[in-house]
């Protein structure tokens, strides 16, 4: 298993949404959706409110056994989910980008690098770690 061990795929998504949709309701629409606490907490890793060209936008990195799960999940139940919430049509453009391997998390840790068995290895230099 690759990743960070608990599944094989990930795959990140940049979602922008129609000229209109407001920041307050998709903080809205997230915090009162079902979902949210049961198959998005499975399969969505992170995720990110963000600014695209102007419009309201997401960025999802999604986990699952591999690419071909990611993306039934992603269309099945994500985009169904975004349009039940803001409308049919709410979302005018989706990137989807596979990651390959990870290379560092929080400044510090760089799993293929510095890290042993979830710890960071004792051999890395103190000077080497970001502090602030």
């Amino acid at each position: 298993m690759s990743g960070i061990g608990t599944y094989g795929a990930q795959i990140s998504y940049v979602i922008k949404f129609k000229i209109g949709i407001q920041l307050d309701k998709v903080i809205e629409e997230i915090r009162t959706e079902p979902k949210v606490k049961s198959v998005f907490t499975k399969y969505i890793l992170n995720s990110f409110l963000i600014e695209n060209s102007g419009h309201i936008g997401l960025f999802i990195i999604m986990e699952g056994k591999n690419h071909k799960e990611i993306t039934e999940l992603f269309n099945s139940i994500l985009l169904p989910s975004l349009e039940k919430n803001h409308g049919k049509g709410c979302v005018v453009g989706i990137e989807a980008i596979p990651i390959i391997q990870e290379l560092r998390y929080f400044h510090n840790y760089l799993p293929i690098f510095n890290m042993e068995k979830g710890m960071m290895k004792k051999e890395w230099p103190d000077e080497n770690i970001f502090v602030c």
